[in-house]
């Protein structure tokens, strides 16, 4: 492991990175979750204003890049079958009682302090796209070996916001939990910043601010993956290569992951902004079939509004094995994010 430029570690980076954000979210007070409509009353988590389909597309990337590739082949893993017929039916229902069923979480039980918390990092790298050094945080596993082999998860914030927007949401006390409870295998966590090099426009739905996004998919392929490779005991392999955001950062997980199907076997977006190249919602032609993609959003989401649930329709539309549920009385805020974060934490690896 070598190279590796860290300007602030532990709880002083934490503090540095949350002024950083520039989103105005809190960490929600709410600690327990309920599947009720009750939750319409609590506060969102959000600076975004609400987004229009009228917003610049994020188009499908060229790119000519290399997928990354290990000294030893990956294994093809056997399909699971799965036959119970009522979760097939759930899955993709979106009712309330889906939700209830398969998907609601008692949150105390996730935000509290656990036995162990791992180590939060702010990191520098260069980008050969933005010719500049970029920033990001990095969450590790408690007991974090440098010798180790660890999976990886990419977790994108929304527009207007930066890297400290998902640790506001107590995301190192929720993977800390779910770990120590055995829901989810020791993993590497990754907050890129998707911001203009020169810094976010005060207008969140500037162009530049959106073009960052646009850019995201090279920028993580030539810069960011193969920094967080080098410096860090990650898996190169696919199968342990996840990626998942929030708003517009569910849009991008969504762009990122079937851009690079090659690379990513699990794709989360939790309350996804309208700005995606549907087309991109195939396997048609890819050798790669992602192991889970989950979808979802609150039902009284008055920001991105229908939206997540049009890429729900288009997935299957064409033929895409995945998963849809609507969080009851849930706008766009992070009690959302830190649900679907949860439930998607739970089926992978």
């Amino acid at each position: 492991m070598m190279n590796r430029k860290f300007l602030k570690t532990g709880a002083f980076c934490l503090a540095a990175a949350l002024t950083l954000v520039a989103c105005g979210e809190t960490t929600p007070t709410a600690t327990t979750q309920t599947p009720t409509a009750a939750a319409t009353s609590e506060a969102p988590v959000t600076s975004e204003a609400p987004v229009t389909t009228d917003a610049v597309t994020t188009e499908a990337p060229a790119t000519t890049e290399a997928p990354v590739t290990t000294d030893e082949p990956e294994t093809t893993e056997e399909e699971e079958v799965i036959t119970d017929e009522a979760w097939l039916e759930a899955k993709v229902s979106g009712t309330t009682e889906a939700y209830e069923t398969y998907f609601s979480v008692e949150m105390s039980e996730y935000t509290k302090r656990p036995s162990k918390v791992g180590e939060t990092l702010y990191v520098s790298y260069y980008s050969k796209l933005y010719e500049t050094d970029r920033l990001a945080m990095v969450l590790l596993p408690p007991d974090y070996d440098e010798n180790g082999s660890y999976p990886v998860v990419y977790m994108i914030h929304g527009i207007g916001c930066s890297a400290g927007q998902w640790p506001s949401l107590s995301v190192d006390k929720i993977v800390g939990n779910m770990i120590e409870r055995g829901e989810v295998k020791p993993f590497i966590a990754v907050f890129p910043s998707v911001v203009p090099a020169d810094g976010l426009d005060s207008n969140t739905f500037a162009a530049k601010n959106i073009q960052a996004f646009t850019n995201f998919v090279t920028e993580f392929r030539e810069d960011l993956e193969p920094y967080i490779l080098e410096n860090f005991a990650v898996s190169p392999n696919r199968k342990d290569t996840a990626v998942c955001g929030l708003s517009m950062g569910g849009m991008e997980a969504l762009c990122l992951g079937f851009s690079c199907l090659d690379r990513f076997n699990y794709i989360g977006s939790f309350s996804a902004a309208p700005t995606l190249d549907t087309s991109l919602l195939t396997l048609e032609g890819s050798e790669y079939k992602p192991k889970l993609v989950l979808v979802c959003s609150g039902d009284a989401d008055g920001t991105v509004g229908d939206n997540p649930k049009n890429y729900h329709l288009k997935l299957q539309e064409n033929g895409v094995d995945h998963i849809w549920y609507q969080h009851p009385g849930g706008g766009h805020s992070g009690n959302v994010w830190q649900v679907g974060l949860i439930n998607f934490l739970k089926r992978i690896f």
